[in-house]
């Protein structure tokens, strides 16, 4: 959305799924300015008189007309014929612009009606009766129905006008019935099109009035604007409306008194036909509003009042004319259906507010007037009979998956379609449990406490999923850990909070779980089988299964939990008197230090030196002290301006540096290249001699394959938190590994640099700053995607961090921009790769504004791309390694984009997390129909590397299962590519309701997020009942599939 000519445009195989709009109607009012709301009576006065002038003018140049060609003299000049044609042409131009005049007149009434012409209302009232009756419009009895329709646009209950027709209404087939063809039932001739168009123009408005065509479905036959009783009307408003009325009779009396004067000839030259314009324009400028295919209509509370307001589009109708004469009612009716009550005249500032704001969710079209006319109403023929959202298009549309038709449910329900962009910033807190329990617990409140939350409370809401909770489950009865590995605890069984009656807490500790091999998992429900055959129950300790397996001692040799693991009998043995003792492989545990034990494990004293602010960045202090300095250099005194001065804005703000990190001012400053080569016994431009015959940049790093580390905040990093240096822990199985930080200044990511590259020094392969989070926490600290805008403060970033980093690269993900419609990565890619010393640049293809609501722009990748190798070529500099990402869903897409776009590979996010095995796909260049048992193995493995990670005791396991839900919450989505009609699949394809094609796969393309736990249970045993979880997605906390 917000694009010009959609319709000419229009192409289904781009569109996304549709994310209705988030904001409130009270934070869309205060991004406008207050004075725009202003209404300015002598103005709108001034208005209505030019108005009035100009329709009298035109009526008296047009009295001269046909006196004019009659003359004798013209006819001679012209011709009998000539002269003839030239008089109609004249009156033509009179129609054409006395008609334009007169909606001009129109629009004023309507403004008086809204309450925008004026503060008082019996100026509004009185303005507004005679103009719309001098014009054939009831003004108080479409009033009312005109404000219902404001209040209820978009609203398929509720509406009052142009509410479209459902499938049902025109008594078509469901969508892949054999006998459904669009053409047949909904193509016509051009000539007929035509005529059917033309009625509409000339008679709607008067059919509307009279007969409800077009109205609100529900209301009983014979609805009209006329009758005081009519269900348009409440009693108090009856004598409006017969007010309305005895205008109307007033105009039956004053045309048939003129045509008795006059002739109804004249009559019709002179008003009639302009007033049929004034009905023309007035249909034609409002279907064009309210029509096009990519406008939704919603259904249920999916429907609120902005949401509405923003399902219209803003069109240039007629051009200068259409400003002139029509008071910007065509140009500026987006703003008009937020604000009603806005003057038209300050329509174009407060547009250029709300496009700001509102970003694509504010629709316009510079496609021509009569050609979208034509399109739309071709286009346009129905919507669907179910859905919270729903388009009107003549065709289905194609950014539902298109599942082969043996497979489709017969339940037409693509709505609850997950909402990446809510679930980043959701507040709600709705919960799912196993036993399927779902609610919405938006507001939970009950008794004198239930009302609207205060500011407080709802800033206190604010922020990525707040309103999830996951606390710790434990046993019942604890084992002290100490006790539970063999050892002596400290404190003695006296004063410990933890039991250390090992036999006691075996008694009351949980039955053993095992870990299923996918073989023995059933196709049916329950899916998992009675395995109780399998047990070996310890003979004085029921709770132990001897021939189960523990996921860590069977890597590790040796299970860390000891006799709290939840898979105890894979490694104790019993003794003679019956007893239980750990066991211990050592010649495993051998081997584990090599290939499974974890590195970059930050110690506690360090920790601590970064939280006391003693944690010595010599290199830091230096590059900072220089930027300090630098600074200071540049600054100039500000010359006072006279009134002749023109003051010029600079470009972009002067970077913040908070000062060193340490204060070490007794010291004798030396330069940062000095310091990296006291560190590391090398210079930093020594990589820059080596080779004369290349030429090599500033600090050149190694090129990578890279992958990535969870985004880690460089001031909770130098603050010394112990859960941000928890994401730093790397796995030896990873081969190249990545740490990426977020911060809003060097003087919090050079030092994070420094810090890194020293305490993981050789097990760190690149460190990557995000330029990239939309998210508003990260985006309003100045971090994350704000840096965008502060080019001048991330290249100073970037060269300290490359300082601070020696041999570990430095890299950058950015996005295309902030804003829509402003894109900036062309002008500050090709200066991070040359001048800033970037080893890697990755672009996602979205601005931050964008967040998901449209595909990835790959075009404007390549021309990123483009502009950083011409700047290498221009510098005779090597390539560096850029990186597109945004949609990428298969193999053919990732290939595709590589070859279109030359970047040299792709990010892979919200794909891999729906299809883990993308990265399979992509690396055997195939489509992997996968089938539901590859699928659970997949899961049975994440289940395992859980355990390994999070613990094989009570708490461990079930913080496995809530990331194995949260897993699951997107690798429902995928629907099997053996179930579609084409491939290869698009990420933002919604699935309709489908089954697998068994019940096995059925269950995993559940959106329903009690079906995740019972997934979780087939590996990680029954759900305690105190466990619950909380979907990101609010759309899956209720069945989805139907």
């Amino acid at each position: 959305m917000g694009s010009s000519n959609l319709v000419e445009k229009y192409n289904e195989d781009e569109l996304p799924a549709y994310t209705p709009m988030p904001w409130s109607l009270k934070e869309i009012r205060a991004a406008i300015p207050a004075h725009l709301f202003v209404r300015d009576t002598p103005r709108g006065l001034m208005y209505l008189a030019r108005d009035l002038l100009l329709a009298a003018a035109a009526w008296s140049l047009a009295t001269y007309i046909d006196p004019f060609f009659k003359q004798a003299q013209i006819s001679e000049l012209l011709t009998p014929v000539g002269a003839e044609v030239a008089r109609w042409a004249a009156w033509g131009v009179y129609w054409w612009f006395q008609g334009l005049i007169f909606t001009g007149i129109w629009v004023i009434g309507h403004e008086c009606g809204h309450g925008a012409f004026s503060d008082h209302k019996i100026v509004n009232d009185v303005i507004g009766f005679i103009t719309h009756s001098f014009l054939w419009t009831p003004y108080f009895s479409w009033k009312i129905s005109h404000h219902r329709h404001h209040s209820n646009h978009a609203s398929m209950e509720r509406d009052e006008v142009y509410v479209p027709k459902t499938r049902t209404d025109l008594g078509l087939q469901k969508e892949g019935h054999p006998d459904l063809d669009y053409d047949e039932l909904l193509g016509d001739t051009p000539i007929y099109t035509l005529f059917m168009l033309i009625r509409q123009q000339v008679l709607a408005f008067p059919a509307y009035l009279l007969f409800n065509v077009s109205g609100q479905k529900t209301y009983p036959k014979w609805t009209n604007h006329f009758d005081p009783n009519s269900i348009l009307f409440t009693k108090a408003q009856r004598n409006a409306v017969i007010m309305s009325n005895i205008g109307i009779a007033f105009m039956v009396w004053g045309v048939s008194y003129s045509s008795s004067i006059w002739g109804a000839s004249e009559v019709i030259k002179y008003y009639a036909i302009p007033w049929l314009e004034v009905s023309h324009w007035f249909i034609m400028i409002t279907y064009l509003h309210h029509t096009d295919p990519v406008m939704p209509h919603y259904r249920g509370k999916e429907w609120n009042f902005q949401r509405g307001a923003a399902a219209t589009v803003d069109r240039p109708i007629l051009g200068w004319q259409g400003r002139f004469f029509l008071h910007d009612v065509a140009h500026f009716h987006v703003i008009h259906h937020f604000f009603p009550k806005m003057p038209f005249y300050h329509g174009p500032e407060a547009t250029d507010h709300l496009k700001a704001f509102i970003g694509d969710y504010y629709v316009s079209s510079d496609e021509s007037a009569f050609v979208a006319l034509w399109n739309n109403y071709n286009k346009c023929q129905f919507v669907e009979d179910e859905g919270s959202v729903t388009f009107g298009l003549a065709t289905p549309t194609t950014h539902i998956a298109q599942v082969k038709a043996e497979y489709l449910l017969p339940v037409n329900n693509t709505g609850g379609v997950p909402d990446d962009d809510a679930a980043e910033g959701t507040t709600n807190n709705t919960r799912g449990d196993r036993n399927g329990d779902t609610r919405d617990n938006r507001d939970s409140r009950s008794g004198p406490t239930r009302g609207k939350m205060s500011k407080e409370q709802k800033k206190a809401q604010r922020g990525a999923n707040k309103g999830r909770r996951f606390g710790k489950v434990r046993d019942e009865l604890d084992l002290c850990w100490r006790v539970a590995n063999g050892a002596t605890c400290e404190y003695g069984a006296e004063q410990c909070r933890f039991t250390h009656d090992i036999p006691t807490y075996l008694a009351a500790k949980q039955q053993d779980i095992r870990l299923p091999e996918v073989s023995e998992i059933l196709d049916t429900p329950p899916f998992v089988q009675d395995l109780t055959r399998l047990v070996k129950t310890h003979p004085e300790h029921p709770s132990i299964d001897m021939n189960t397996i523990c996921p860590i001692f069977n890597e590790t040799g040796n299970c860390r939990y000891g006799f709290k693991c939840r898979f105890l009998g894979g490694h104790v043995h019993s003794d003679e008197s019956k007893g239980v003792t750990l066991a211990r492989d050592e010649e495993k545990q051998a081997r584990a230090a090599v290939s499974s034990q974890e590195v970059n494990f930050v110690s506690a004293d360090i920790q601590k030196q970064l939280r006391s602010k003693k944690y010595p960045f010599p290199i830091s202090d230096i590059y900072l002290r220089e930027v300090q300095a630098q600074n200071d250099a540049e600054a100039k005194p500000k010359p006072k301006p006279d009134v002749n001065s023109v003051v010029i804005a600079e470009p972009e703000q002067e970077m913040d540096v908070d000062g060193v990190t340490q204060d070490n001012k007794s010291a004798e400053p030396l330069k940062a290249e000095q310091v990296i080569e006291k560190r590391t016994g090398e210079s930093s431009t020594s990589s820059q001699t080596d080779n004369p015959d290349v030429s090599v940049r500033f600090l050149e790093k190694k090129r990578l394959h890279w992958t990535g580390k969870t985004l880690g905040l460089a001031t909770s990093f130098l603050a010394g938190s112990k859960e941000e240096w928890s994401l730093v822990r790397r796995h030896p199985a990873e081969k190249i590994f990545g740490v990426q930080v977020a911060g809003n200044k060097p003087s919090t990511l050079v030092p994070t640099a420094e810090v890194i590259a020293k305490e993981l020094a050789g097990n760190v392969d690149f460190v990557d700053v995000n330029c990239g989070c939309p998210i508003d926490l990260v985006f309003k600290s100045g971090s994350g995607s704000a840096l965008l805008d502060a080019p001048g403060k991330l290249g100073k970033i970037l060269i300290g961090m490359n300082k601070a980093l020696g041999e570990i690269p430095v890299t950058v993900k950015l996005r295309t921009g902030v804003k829509d419609g402003k894109n900036t990565a062309h002008k500050t890619m090709p200066r991070a790769a040359v001048e800033w010393g970037a080893g890697c640049i990755t672009l996602h293809g979205r601005t931050r504004q964008q967040r998901y609501t449209r595909l990835a722009d790959w075009d404007y990748i390549k021309e990123c791309v483009d502009a950083v190798r011409a700047r290498e070529v221009e510098e005779d500099l090597p390539p560096i390694p850029i990186f597109g990402g945004g949609d990428c869903y298969s193999s053919e897409g990732y290939w595709s984009n590589v070859e279109k776009t030359g970047v040299d590979g792709i990010m892979l996010g919200r794909g891999a997390l729906i299809k883990p095995w993308l990265f399979t796909e992509v690396k055997e260049h195939r489509e992997w129909d996968i089938s539901a048992r590859e699928r659970l193995d997949l899961i049975r493995t994440y289940a395992e590397y859980g355990i390994n990670h999070f613990g094989s005791d009570t708490t461990g396991v079930n913080t496995t299962r809530r990331y194995l839900c949260e897993a699951l919450s997107f690798q429902y989505r995928y629907v099997p590519i053996g179930l579609l009609e084409y491939l290869p699949a698009r990420i933002n394809d919604r699935a309709p309701a489908f089954r697998g094609r068994d019940e096995l796969e059925t269950l995993l393309a559940s959106g329903d997020s009690s079906d995740w736990v019972k997934i979780t249970e087939m590996f990680l045993g029954p759900a305690p009942d105190s466990w619950t979880f909380t979907p990101k997605h609010k759309s899956n906390a209720v069945e989805s599939q139907g």
